[in-house]
């Protein structure tokens, strides 16, 4: 498995996404004024529009048949597991808002290249995988329960 997390979205664009994440995280753009990739102490995030014949599987999840935006974040490798923590607290927070923005925004994060925790399909509800909130699994310091009650607790496939 490899250490990143994936947000994926046809609902906003690559330099909206840019700006959002970047002043959540702390981060600036490595080479002005491109909107990615965005670096920091933390933090190292690539953002990229992709194209649903690129990644079919992604753009069915959404329900999107054209391209959409892909933000890909990876923890400096000084970071400790509560820091690393921390900063995923904070990604989710603001994947939950991005996609509680309006009821026709799609999206989904994705752990580890293969978990999707969070997913929003136009006109539903937002649903959280139990295992995001499971202190046995990926909630092991227990601070993304807290963030998440009061959300759809579903299996997602």
């Amino acid at each position: 498995m490899s250490t990143s997390y994936e947000f994926n979205t046809p609902s906003y664009s690559v330099a909206r996404l840019s700006e959002y994440f970047g002043a959540l995280l702390g981060l600036s753009k490595a080479e002005p004024p491109a909107d990615s990739p965005l670096t920091g102490p933390a933090w190292w995030v690539a953002l990229a529009t992709t194209h649903a014949s690129d990644a079919p599987t992604a753009a069915a999840r959404m329900g999107t048949g054209g391209a959409f935006a892909s933000v890909t974040f990876e923890p400096r490798k000084a970071l400790s597991w509560e820091e690393e923590t921390a900063g995923l607290s904070r990604i989710i927070r603001a994947s939950v808002a991005l996609l509680q923005q309006a009821p026709n925004v799609a999206g989904y994060l994705e752990f580890y290249d293969d978990i999707v925790v969070l997913e929003k399909r136009a006109g539903g509800p937002l649903v959280v995988s139990p295992r995001l909130i499971d202190r046995g699994d990926l909630d092991d310091l227990g601070v993304f329960a807290p963030l998440l009650r009061g959300l759809t607790v579903a299996p997602i496939n």
